[in-house]
């Protein structure tokens, strides 16, 4: 088992760090390093004379452990290795140069880690640590807290992630040129079929006027579309399965009204999520893009787009 007890402030287990040629020596044998590997730190010991011993697995161009490859010891004087790149630190753009900030971590099955960047204008993008070893410029005194994007950041900071986190989902406004976000759901019959659109309020109340026998109906939370049958049926995704729900218009108003589709009569979720839970679960939509993004992501079923539990190949 690795020693996690022994750490310093220039490097800490599973660090990865750029050990440089030239300047570090094997701990075996004494000879110096004749060529740069990166390692990732498993064991690291401060010596009296202020260089570290450290043990450390070898790791690929491609960020993954080599396999095979055995725990190496090395004698590391200062400035013979890089500064390792931790969460939230800050890293210089490899594309830009700009400052960006380390924001999340993940750590692939094959040992290759990768990383989330906060650039300036607010965007996030994942890379492999690995690129990122030679372009360390900051590290705070203290971990940022988390963010409602659920990352590790300066609040201070721009992030679409948080954008998304806190700005409620709904459709636009579908009369013509307007871009603001749909509040009502307006269902008419005209002499022939059923129609229903989505307006702001504005446009609600300047069009409802001209509509036959108009019937208004304020847009669910979570609701980011509507089925295109005439219908009024509002569109969602389950927060707990991740799965399309559907609000029918008979049901607004009535207990657990969202459907997993037409012939669900209950609104419970999937038999996973109530044996997870231990008591029955309804559905529920998910009311933010990062809710609802992290709810698909989830998905157990392996369908590689949304779907309703009834088009759900496990249900079939």
């Amino acid at each position: 088992m690795n020693d996690i007890t022994h750490q310093t402030p220039a490097l800490q287990v599973g660090d990865h760090t750029r050990v440089r040629a030239g300047h570090a020596r094997s701990a075996s044998t004494h000879n110096i390093l004749t060529r740069d590997v990166i390692i990732e730190i498993t064991f690291v010991r401060a010596e009296h004379d202020g260089d570290l011993f450290v043990e450390g697995l070898v790791v690929g161009k491609r960020g993954g452990l080599l396999a095979g490859a055995p725990n190496r010891s090395m004698i590391l004087a200062p400035g013979s290795f890089t500064t390792p790149v931790r969460l939230g630190d800050t890293v210089r753009h490899p594309s830009t140069g700009r400052p960006s900030a380390v924001i999340s971590r993940r750590e692939d099955p094959d040992g290759a880690v990768f990383v989330e960047i906060l650039s300036p204008s607010g965007t996030v993008e994942a890379r492999r640590l690995v690129d990122l070893l030679d372009l360390h410029l900051a590290r705070p005194s203290t971990l940022p807290a988390e963010q409602p994007c659920r990352r590790h950041h300066d609040p201070g900071l721009s992030c679409l992630l948080c954008l998304e986190a806190t700005s409620p989902l709904a459709p636009t406004c579908t009369e013509f040129s307007c871009i603001r976000p749909a509040v009502n759901l307006v269902v008419w019959s005209p002499p022939y079929g059923q129609h229903a659109t989505t307006l702001c309020q504005a446009d609600t109340d300047q069009s409802v006027p001209r509509l036959p026998n108009p019937q208004i109906v304020p847009l669910a939370e979570g609701t980011y579309t509507q089925l295109a049958d005439g219908s009024g049926t509002q569109v969602a995704t389950c927060r707990h399965c991740g799965h399309v729900i559907y609000l029918y218009l008979p049901l607004i108003g009535s207990r657990n009204p969202w459907r997993g589709g037409e012939y669900d009569e209950t609104g419970r979720c999937i038999i996973e999520v109530e044996g997870r839970a231990g008591t029955p679960v309804p559905h529920e939509p998910a009311l933010t893009p990062a809710e609802r993004n992290q709810a698909v992501s989830a998905v157990r079923c392996g369908t590689p787009y949304e779907h309703s539990l009834a088009d759900c190949s496990t249900r079939r």
